[in-house]
């Protein structure tokens, strides 16, 4: 269930299953017992950027977007959340070294518990989404924490 904002109908090759199209456009989000919090940039000095897609989402159009970012931020830092793949990781970094990023700019984390995970969301200055597969619950669940 989607509709052609989120995911136009030129995407739907890109999936196994059928999508069905609502009329307007919808949001999804587990809901959180937590409250938004400010982004810590303030005590940072730079900030942090924030993925928590699943690492399949992420593709090497993704990874260059992202060495951009850090190439044009030279002292932000990148959190990613999903990569619970050992061979995942492993390309991530090598990618981001390829491309001149420091692999101490980024930490990489699998799958956390829900509290875990939310305190990852509220750690992070702005979340950078998947693109063309956006992330869903995720996207929405970050939005609500702030």
């Amino acid at each position: 269930l989607s509709d052609a904002i989120v995911d136009p109908l030129q995407h739907a090759p890109h999936y196994t299953e059928k999508l069905l199209h609502t009329r307007g456009g919808h949001v999804s989000c587990m809901g959180t017992s937590l409250s938004a919090v400010p982004a810590p940039m303030g005590s940072n000095a730079c900030p942090t950027f924030g993925s928590f897609n699943d690492w399949k989402k992420i593709d090497a159009a993704q990874l260059e977007r992202w060495s951009a970012l850090l190439q044009a931020c030279p002292d932000s830092r990148l959190k990613v959340v999903g990569f619970a793949d050992g061979l995942a990781r492993q390309r991530l970094q090598r990618w981001l070294m390829q491309s001149g990023i420091d692999p101490a700019r980024v930490s990489v984390a699998g799958r956390l518990a829900p509290r875990e995970f939310y305190a990852e969301i509220q750690s992070v200055d702005l979340a950078i989404d998947s693109w063309p597969f956006g992330g869903g619950v995720t996207t929405a669940t970050t939005l609500s924490l702030g």
